[in-house]
């Protein structure tokens, strides 16, 4: 007893070789007109670009009129796309069988060698440049319709599903990661040769909404790297759209945040030591996070010393436009705020008293005080402090 098919699957084709119509022609048209049926069951069964919409149809010339139109040889096809803008495109296809998946596959030419449909389509579809040109209809291909199948989009009730159910089943198919860190190469579905950025190539209609709720849902963490670089590169209307960020900067914390993160008072105060370029880049990357309105910021807070955990927290909050809530992690587990003293009720004057108490003799003071502080005393950085008690009574 032969093995039962698949519900759902497609069905080779299968014609009757005594068939009246089938009989009544040649060879090459029986077989051209076999291959027409493989390819319409191609059609209603392909996963290529779901954008891509075209007429494909079987080309002949003087050179193709013997030729086999049989599965897994090259056959001359011309591809025309819907919009009267775009010229058809002439290019060798391979159609294939599968018994093992009951499903079709097909291969295209492209260049010396082969290319699958996916790949070939997907090409197409971005770089449009191939495509445009007016169309001459003195040197068109004569074609029929019973020569063509119709190449569309599968699932087109997708786009009329509800976004929020769009996304929850984008999110399923790819199995994004819930955290991400840029910079270091992420990956879905644990393969190395499908990078998260391509979430973003699904379509464009698609991606007018996938793009602010990947930014929405997603945890970007940061080292002491890329954060500047990461949000230069997404753009204004994507880092409006960003809710959650992660940081970690171990136990050179209080420096880095010295450096890049504490308010321009308490920078001027310091003295911290930045080349121009370095005062450029953090003036630049302040002005970025100004326009990020966070609902959870993320400290990790492993190896940072517990008593600057408090200036680290409140400089990185006055930094981004918006911090609803702060959140401590430590090896992957929550800590609870007030394990390490946060919310934090000093003032700037106070923080700023501690830090050069304890930093400012030693390696670690060059790169938060310049000279004139290291060698100077409290009083001499008091003395300044009380000409702006505003910020640093706050």
């Amino acid at each position: 007893m032969a093995p039962s098919t698949p519900k759902g699957s497609p069905q080779p084709i299968r014609t009757s070789p005594k068939s009246p119509k089938i009989a009544s022609l040649s060879v090459t048209q029986q077989q051209r007109q076999k291959f027409l049926q493989h390819l319409e069951a191609w059609s209603v069964s392909r996963r290529s670009s779901c954008n891509f919409r075209a007429q494909l149809s079987l080309l002949e010339t003087n050179e193709t009129k013997e030729a086999s139109y049989a599965l897994g040889q090259p056959v001359l096809c011309v591809i025309s796309p819907e919009s009267q803008a775009c010229r058809p495109i002439t290019v060798h296809i391979k159609l294939f069988y599968r018994k093992n998946n009951n499903q079709y596959g097909m291969v295209m030419r492209s260049g010396a060698g082969w290319q699958s449909e996916q790949e070939w389509f997907l090409r197409q579809y971005w770089r449009p440049r191939r495509w445009y040109g007016k169309k001459d209809e003195r040197n068109a291909p004569k074609l029929q319709a019973t020569d063509s199948v119709t190449i569309r989009p599968l699932f087109t009730c997708f786009m009329r599903l509800p976004t929020e159910l769009q996304q929850q089943i984008l999110a399923a198919a790819v199995d994004r990661p819930a955290t991400v860190a840029p910079g270091i190469g992420t990956y879905v579905n644990g393969g190395n040769g499908n990078p998260l950025s391509n979430l973003f190539h699904i379509s464009p209609m698609v991606n007018t909404h996938i793009k602010p709720w990947l930014y929405r849902t997603t945890t970007f963490t940061f080292g002491q790297q890329y954060l500047t670089h990461f949000l230069t590169n997404i753009g204004p209307s994507n880092r409006a759209e960003l809710r959650k960020i992660g940081l970690e900067f171990g136990n050179t914390a209080l420096t880095h945040v010295a450096r890049w993160f504490t308010p321009d008072e308490v920078f001027t105060l310091f003295g911290t030591p930045l080349n121009p370029l370095q005062c450029f880049w953090r003036c630049l990357l302040r002005d970025l996070m100004r326009e990020v309105r966070l609902a959870v910021l993320i400290i990790d807070i492993k190896k940072m010393p517990k008593e600057v955990i408090g200036v680290v927290t409140r400089s990185l909050c006055e930094a981004f436009g918006a911090v609803e809530r702060v959140k401590f992690v430590c090896d992957g587990k929550e800590i609870a705020a007030d394990q390490v003293g946060w919310p934090d009720s000093r003032t700037w004057y106070q923080h700023v008293k501690q830090i050069f108490e304890q930093r400012h003799i030693g390696s670690e003071a060059y790169s938060i005080f310049c000279k004139e502080r290291r060698k100077g005393t409290w009083e001499d950085m008091e003395a300044e402090t009380l000409k702006n008690p505003t910020f640093f009574n706050s």
